[in-house]
């Protein structure tokens, strides 16, 4: 394919991408509406959506299996998901805002920007647990990751999270040399968050609204 393709003139070329690129999604649609339903089972998953990108682009979404287990209700393409750790990247974005504005030194000590809650210990220097490292999962922070909450629970706070007051995932503290290896951290960015908020002055997802999701234009619904 890819040699025939360099042989053609660039119209003909374009054309069989084009068709190529038809063919494969066709293909693709085909194999997902046929596997879905027993790939669902399989996993024990009521629902899911799914988005198909070309170039770039949606160039379709489509809606698969239940919504609410009880009620029977269906799936629709835009239903909103929680997306776990995707957030890291927002707020990671959100983090970049306040350094290119001059409010965030990557490389300061994060008690620096924290008012609520201070990042201590009596093994390690708490100022290596510094912004960067913490973008980074190199801060040496505990707390793999978080367990969920139901619609309708009450949330613990910041505090509380980085505290250990939540489902028994444990506080959040130094237990390995800052700087020193890499280990995953979802506690880490719990405080990145609340270096969004203690800088910034309003709550985390009004930021992120204003600074990162509005900009894009493509996350009106997030």
């Amino acid at each position: 394919m890819l040699f025939a393709g360099c042989a053609t003139t660039p119209a003909r070329r374009d054309s069989v991408s084009q068709a190529s690129g038809a063919a494969r999604r066709e293909s693709f649609e085909d194999a997902l509406e046929r596997q879905m339903p027993a790939l669902l089972k399989k996993n024990h998953v009521p629902g899911v959506v799914v988005s198909y990108i070309q170039n770039g682009e949606v160039a379709w979404t489509k809606a698969f299996g239940v919504a609410n287990l009880k009620l029977r209700e269906p799936m629709r393409p835009d239903m909103v998901f929680n997306h776990g750790s995707d957030g890291k990247v927002l707020t990671a974005w959100g983090i970049m805002r306040l350094v290119e504005e001059g409010k965030v030194n990557l490389d300061a000590p994060a008690n620096r920007y924290i008012k609520r809650w201070q990042i201590r210990s009596t093994k390690f220097d708490a100022d290596g647990v510094t912004v960067r490292r913490l973008l980074s999962h190199t801060a040496g922070l505990t707390v793999w990751g978080f367990s969920d909450y139901s619609q309708g629970e009450r949330l613990p706070t910041l505090v509380e999270v980085l505290e250990g007051k939540n489902r028994n995932n444990g506080p959040v503290f130094i237990q390995w040399k800052p700087g020193s290896m890499w280990e995953y951290s979802s506690g880490g960015y719990v405080i990145l968050q609340m270096i969004i908020e203690d800088v910034s002055g309003e709550p985390f997802a009004d930021f992120i609204r204003r600074e990162v999701a509005t900009p894009l234009g493509r996350m009106a619904r997030s």
